[in-house]
């Protein structure tokens, strides 16, 4: 049985962080051209994987510790099917794709994700995205969300818009080797804390999910209930983005979360065995793009 650490539970999504042992999982996804479609001509080789992907999300983890990019699994039977992300970035005039990483304390973060084909258009990508964010403004020091994707890439712009995110402009970027489509631009999208904070507010806004004390990602609906059963943390110790390449049609989420997921050490998710390592600070919390 595989032995997990999760960074975030949603109610069908287990995020966790990538391993060496995730090589075959990656090149299964950045090999699908019609993954790549809006990222790059050319698909990635296991030696790619191995000596460029992997190492730049392993070191995400060494840099930060509320941001990187995680290894997207169901949780009824423990598929991958992707990855999401949050990235610190340094803002600036250019486009978003030029913007460099930043440290830690970071105002700004990019969202990202990436889907295998058999997952799309079934609302992963949204319900993902939106568990992050709520895990970025988590962040006291995080002020602005932003995302970017290419203008004729219409279904990952609806999970961006689905997300809570809205458009911003469209730039033009000079690429060496551009895809087709490039000549209709990069668009941008963004989302201020304060923005945010105010869509939250609203009954029934976007059904969005948000942490549990115990970081479980749930509906508005659920919350309450769970917030009530006083998730122990502290008698559980806690462990503490680019493109989807086809897009996501937003659907009906599966099963509520049960309180039990609450409050139980270790849930067993489609054979999986997540140790769920809820304790220090984390407990307290409510909580690339491509071109």
């Amino acid at each position: 049985m595989r032995r997990v650490e999760p960074v975030l539970v949603t109610e069908r999504l287990v995020l966790r962080q990538f391993s060496g042992a995730d090589a075959g999982q990656l090149l299964a996804l950045d090999g699908d051209p019609a993954v790549m479609r809006f990222l790059d001509r050319q698909t990635r080789t296991l030696a790619e994987i191995e000596s460029e992907v992997l190492p730049r999300f392993l070191a995400s983890y060494r840099r930060y510790r509320d941001f990187g990019f995680w290894a997207a699994d169901t949780r009824h039977d423990g598929e991958f099917i992707g990855w999401l992300g949050l990235r610190p970035v340094m803002s600036a005039d250019m486009a978003i794709v030029h913007w460099r990483d930043a440290p830690p304390d970071a105002m700004v973060v990019e969202l990202g994700y990436r889907l295998r084909r058999s997952a799309w258009g079934r609302g992963y990508a949204t319900e993902g995205a939106r568990a992050l964010i709520g895990r970025a403004f988590s962040s006291p020091g995080v002020e602005e969300i932003v995302a970017t994707t290419m203008a004729v890439n219409a279904r990952s712009r609806r999970v961006l818009d689905k997300a809570g995110l809205r458009y911003d402009r469209t730039v033009h970027v000079d690429w060496p080797d551009p895809l087709e489509g490039t000549e209709h631009g990069e668009v941008e999208y963004r989302l201020h804390r304060t923005d945010w904070a105010k869509a939250e507010q609203r009954p029934g806004y976007l059904q969005s999910e948000e942490s549990t004390p115990c970081g479980l990602a749930t509906r508005h609906s659920e919350r309450s209930r769970l917030s009530a059963l006083e998730c122990r943390c502290a008698e559980y110790p806690r462990a503490g983005v680019t493109d989807e390449g086809g897009g996501e049609a937003e659907v009906e989420s599966g099963n509520a979360v049960e309180a039990r997921d609450c409050l139980v050490g270790q849930v067993e998710i489609g054979g999986t065995e997540v140790v769920e390592q809820l304790a220090g600070t984390a407990c307290a919390d409510d909580g690339v793009n491509g071109r």
